[in-house]
């Protein structure tokens, strides 16, 4: 039987990057203190450094947490969907989804998270190599299908995947599923004045584009 000593108990973790995320995402990396996580997670200041070894380490530990739950939700997605183009659908709307959720840690990355070091870029790296695989996966599953006329895969996943990261930073007054349907009727028809409508996407669920 596992044996945990002192403070160090199931859950408490949890309960503490679940308030780093909250109190980083609120108020940035630098601003914070180790005793407001504490606080906020009902824990005292000694019982976070039996877990991290120090703010940095809990902020590393917290990011690789999220990005593992926003992979594990786009798989699922992507396991749910049934054709090529319901999965860019699903990974989109997926995609937007979380980013919405996750929309204050995000900003917080382009002024807190110089201290990244290249063991951590390596790790963020490969998450990115895991999911662009994903989107050349299912170009070329759409292709064998007969949904996706030939084309480049490389080329075709590299554009979808920046669109990915550029979306986030258009205007976000649309609601995440309308934004990402719009994305993707955008990237799969070309620019077109008339909006695709629910017939058009069926049909294009059926044809080659």
């Amino acid at each position: 039987m596992t044996e945990f000593s002192g403070e160090q108990l199931p859950g408490k973790r949890e309960a503490i990057l679940e308030s780093a995320f909250e109190i980083f995402g609120r108020k940035g990396y630098h601003n914070t203190k180790i005793e407001e996580i504490a606080q906020h997670a009902g824990v005292g200041k000694g019982t976070i450094y039996l877990y991290f070894d120090s703010k940095e380490a809990l902020l590393r530990d917290m990011l690789k947490e999220r990005v593992r739950a926003y992979l594990a939700a786009v798989n699922r997605e992507l396991d749910a969907a049934a054709s090529p183009l319901d999965k860019l659908y699903a990974l989109f709307e997926t995609h937007l989804s979380l980013v919405h959720q996750n929309r204050h840690l995000i900003q917080m990355g382009g002024r807190d998270f110089g201290f990244v070091d290249e063991q951590m870029h390596k790790w963020f790296l490969q998450q990115k190599q895991a999911l662009f695989a994903k989107i050349r996966d299912i170009l070329e599953e759409g292709m064998r299908q007969g949904a996706f006329r030939n084309m480049d895969v490389q080329l075709a996943a590299g554009v979808l995947f920046s669109a990915m990261g550029a979306v986030y930073q258009a205007d976000g007054q649309l609601l995440p599923q309308e934004r990402a349907r719009d994305v993707v009727s955008l990237l799969l028809s070309g620019l077109r004045a008339k909006p695709v409508s629910d017939t058009d996407v069926s049909q294009c669920a059926c044809q080659p584009i």
